[in-house]
């Protein structure tokens, strides 16, 4: 079973691997075109990074409650 899971583990990594690209490249007779060729409108700049958390306050009722 250890054998079973190590293979399955190593197929998975090595699968994975071309995620890892630099940059997504468009195929052969397709062009990339910017979304906006400049600034985008509205724009606000961040005051730092941004950061994950959870968050505590309910936005809507508990699943499978009526």
């Amino acid at each position: 079973m250890k054998l079973l899971s190590f293979a399955f583990c190593a197929v998975t990594a090595l699968g994975c691997e071309h995620a890892l690209a630099e940059v997504w490249q468009p195929s052969a007779g397709h062009t990339q075109m910017p979304i906006w060729p400049g600034t985008p409108p509205d724009t606000k700049p961040m005051s730092g990074p941004e950061t994950v958390g959870r968050v505590e306050k309910k936005l809507a009722a508990s699943p499978g409650r009526m």
